[in-house]
């Protein structure tokens, strides 16, 4: 599991420097009130981050064998690695819009928002997904809990988002 974690590092690198780079963009239409264009951006940046995850994601796995392989030469580790990273790789596509979402309430001086997203995802998600998953499924349930949690998390964080762009839309109005 942990070769997996570290090989999705990488994954995890291009997601979260696209959030932060988007960051002083969300600021700077906040501070002017152009909520319209704040919503085109991130859905813009949804669209592209998650593309470039998916070919992220294809490539990891592909090659998770070869992956693995790079740190174990152990034939039962690189059998387990490969399951998990190809379980795991799949949280690449949701992720994206997540941290763009939490990067969008730090730019507006939010930063309640940011930490609400980041505890429903650990706390009030993954945790119980993990224990009842592992207890249902065993190891292939521990594996999955991770990707569920982050899809309901991603559709969770961009509505949050989303709804507070437009109540600040019809202020404006």
């Amino acid at each position: 599991m942990g070769l997996a974690q570290k090989i999705l590092t990488f994954g995890n690198y291009i997601y979260q420097g696209f959030a932060a780079g988007t960051q002083p963009i969300f600021g700077f239409n906040f501070g002017s009130k152009n909520y319209k264009r704040m919503l085109e951006i991130l859905k813009a940046g949804i669209i592209i981050v998650t593309c470039i995850e998916v070919s992220v994601m294809m490539v990891f796995g592909i090659f998770a064998k070869e992956l693995i392989a790079i740190f174990s030469d152990n034939v039962e580790v690189i059998g387990i690695g490969v399951k998990v990273l190809r379980a795991l790789m799949c949280i690449l596509p949701f992720v994206g819009a997540t941290s763009m979402c939490r990067m969008a309430f730090q730019a507006m001086g939010k930063p309640q928002f940011a930490f609400f997203i980041t505890l429903i995802r650990q706390l009030i998600l993954y945790i119980p997904l993990l224990l009842v998953l592992n207890w249902t499924f065993g190891f292939k349930g521990l594996i999955w809990a991770q990707p569920i949690s982050e899809l309901i998390m991603m559709l969770v964080a961009v509505s949050i988002l989303v709804s507070y762009l437009k109540h600040y839309e019809n202020e404006k109005n």
